[in-house]
């Protein structure tokens, strides 16, 4: 037992030995890499001062020679602050940007006033159109909230001076009948005829107005009587003369004739002789009769109904009404017998090229009653007689 415990004592004492040759043969196999390094590193700083002396002994050369140079320039004037700009091109630019803003602006705006199809200037209606201007209709408030008496004022001044100008433009030797369109529709045709048709009712005039827009027509509607019978009726012959004449409440010399009931083939009743009947024989017993149409790019009614009175008056409405289309449909006109007295502007605003179609505020004729009321002496108000006021 004394000898095996000896045994490995050794044997201990030997794997101790071993472990201890071993580290020390790592230390002594790692001396020759190390000194390689070292010696590298050592010949890297002895470059490096090298290096470092040259460049110092260069810099001093340099300064040595620029303190050794005489410099050949000199100073003549001294710098000083100027007391002002010798030359402010702030305005300049402002002017400049200011001018090329203005010119891009008027070459867009005459772009766009080229390009624009609408009807927007009287110059598009007289020169483009060769068209007489009858008449300027103010624009009219569309709300529904009670017209001011200097608004209702400049519209009955306005169809005074339509009256005037379509009654003297008329041949004084035929009687007084005329077809009130319009290029397209919501120009404002109906507003026109039914308003033009009261003031002429106002002067006076026995006055019969005929919705013949037998397609849409809102006139019955408008004066509140029946729609049927009217023109489909007593086209067709299934009712009289008497049957489709209809006396309105908004003036006692003002009868309507509505348009009757609608029908597909209504159109083709008015090339029927009876409409030239009709008109002839109406002619002869009203002082003044006014046509309501359906617009001339409905179809062929307004021309039927333009040929069947002999006259015709244009509505235009600012903003709306295509320009083309007003000038293709005019050409079809001219190959008629058909005399075109003007135009009809709608739903202006006066101002602008417009301001000199109105009329002074403070100089409108009244009678001697509260403000706000305008009379035609028989105690009725006067601005209750413009119906539909839609422009």
């Amino acid at each position: 037992m004394a000898l095996d415990a000896y045994i490995n004592q050794l044997k201990l004492r030997e794997r101790n030995l071993t472990a201890t040759i071993d580290r020390s043969s790592k230390d002594l196999r790692g001396i020759p890499s190390r000194t390689i390094e070292e010696q590298r590193l050592k010949r890297q700083v002895e470059m490096s001062a090298a290096l470092y002396q040259s460049l110092s002994l260069k810099t001093a050369e340099a300064k040595l020679a620029d303190a050794a140079t005489v410099p050949d320039v000199r100073i003549l004037d001294p710098a000083v602050v100027p007391s002002k700009q010798t030359r402010n091109t702030k305005p300049v630019i402002i002017l400049g940007a200011t001018g090329a803003a203005l010119g891009f602006a008027l070459f867009l705006a005459i772009v766009l006033d080229q390009l624009d199809k609408r009807y927007r200037y009287p110059e598009q209606v007289t020169d483009d159109l060769g068209l007489f201007v009858l008449g300027v209709v103010p624009l009219i408030d569309s709300k529904g909230r009670k017209r001011s008496s200097g608004q209702a004022a400049q519209v009955i001044e306005a169809f005074r001076t339509i009256r005037m100008n379509v009654r003297y433009a008329a041949d004084p030797n035929r009687p007084f009948t005329i077809t009130i369109t319009s290029p397209g529709p919501a120009d404002g045709k109906s507003l026109i005829s039914s308003n033009l048709a009261l003031s002429f009712a106002e002067s006076g005039a026995r006055t019969l107005l005929i919705d013949g827009d037998i397609r849409r027509g809102e006139l019955a509607k408008t004066f509140k009587i029946p729609a049927k019978p009217g023109l489909v009726e007593y086209l067709d012959g299934t009712a009289l003369i008497a049957e489709v004449l209809h006396p309105t409440d908004a003036h006692s010399n003002l009868t309507l004739l509505p348009g009757g009931a609608r029908r597909r083939r209504a159109p083709e009743l008015l090339a029927t002789p009876r409409l030239n009947q009709l008109i002839n024989q109406m002619g002869a017993e009203y002082d003044v009769v006014i046509v309501d149409s359906p617009p001339l790019g409905a179809g062929f009614d307004a021309y039927a109904l333009a040929t069947a009175t002999g006259n015709m008056a244009l509505v235009m409405r600012a903003g709306v009404t295509d320009r083309k289309m007003a000038a293709a449909k005019m050409a079809v006109v001219d190959s008629l017998p058909v005399r075109v007295m003007g135009a009809l502007l709608n739903s202006i605003a006066m101002t602008g090229a417009y301001q000199y179609y109105s009329n002074y505020q403070d100089y409108v004729a009244t009678d001697e009653e509260p403000i706000g009321r305008i009379s035609d002496g028989s105690g009725r108000d006067t601005n209750a007689a413009f119906p539909g006021a839609r422009s």
